[in-house]
């Protein structure tokens, strides 16, 4: 197991991490904020908002999409912009299923795909309720793939859309068409199977390598390194208080892999104090 590095301030619950023009993004989904960190690890705010921001990620044109978690709204940043505007409602799409929009990935095309978790409180955990939505450029949107137990990570390799389910234990598979519809779910990985009382495989926010080999952050764990398949390759331990929320690769050499890690405080702690870390730790193949 590699060992990971402290990397920059603690923070409330830190989501979203990305590499873009030289700086970390990362949200802090229970501070409200999403910030951006030299790869020294100084930071700095680049957008507050009125809920929970998650997935993060840019349109062709440089725009910055934000997901608003309890809104179900997508918000974008042009670029010189100092303030958001509504790039899509996702709520006349998600309305009959109580929760919440999460993770989020844009295609060269500018589509957006996010994924739309239900509230395990009141559809319990795990549920079939969860769905993978799709938001053109103009900001229509649709549904694209359901019977999803809790949809999160999204990335893509190739022509095709890796999506984890954190539930499920699973990566899946899924080819793209023309105008961004998906084909069935296959397999990815599933490693259900393999779950152990200490690792349950509950895959978070992840990254794919240039091999093709997906990292993922394992809510009860550090992060793992895993092969098209479900072969576990390689991985990074935390220290035993924290666990892995998300990972992402950058840096300038694209070999850096920064994981977004809180403590085992129950949901209603982690608001009360800045606990929550990143960590950084050295991997062999880049993004």
């Amino acid at each position: 197991m590699r060992e990971a590095e402290p990397f920059g301030e603690p923070g409330y619950f830190f989501e979203g991490p990305r590499w873009r023009d030289g700086r970390w993004w990362t949200s802090d989904m229970h501070g409200n904020v999403v910030r951006s960190w030299t790869p020294e690890g100084e930071g700095r705010d680049e957008l507050r908002i009125e809920d929970r921001p998650s997935g993060l990620s840019w349109m062709p044109d440089g725009s910055l999409l934000v997901v608003s978690m309890e809104k179900r709204l997508l918000l974008r940043l042009a670029p010189g912009a100092v303030a958001p505007e509504i790039h899509a409602d996702l709520n006349p799409i998600t309305a009959d299923v109580p929760g919440f929009i999460n993770d989020m990935r844009v295609d060269g095309e500018g589509r957006a795909y996010i994924g739309f978790d239900p509230d395990i409180k009141l559809c319990g955990f795990p549920s079939d309720k969860g769905r993978l939505l799709c938001v053109e450029p103009d900001g229509s949107a649709r549904i694209v793939a359901r019977d999803l137990q809790f949809p999160n990570a999204i990335m893509f390799s190739g022509n095709r859309l890796i999506l984890a389910d954190t539930a499920a234990a699973c990566l899946y598979a899924y080819d793209i068409g023309p105008g961004g519809d998906l084909g069935p779910r296959s397999d990815w990985a599933n490693l259900s199977g393999k779950r152990t009382d200490k690792i349950k495989y509950l895959f978070d926010g992840c990254d794919i390598d240039s091999a093709s080999h997906v990292w993922a952050a394992d809510c009860s764990a550090g992060a793992w390194r895993i092969a098209p398949g479900g072969e576990v390759v390689d991985g990074v331990a935390l220290p035993p208080d924290y666990t892995a929320y998300a990972c992402g690769l950058g840096g300038e050499d694209g070999r850096t892999l920064l994981i977004c890690a809180a403590n085992r405080d129950h949901h209603e702690e982690r608001v009360k104090a800045p606990k929550a870390k990143l960590f950084t730790a050295r991997v062999d193949v880049p993004a």
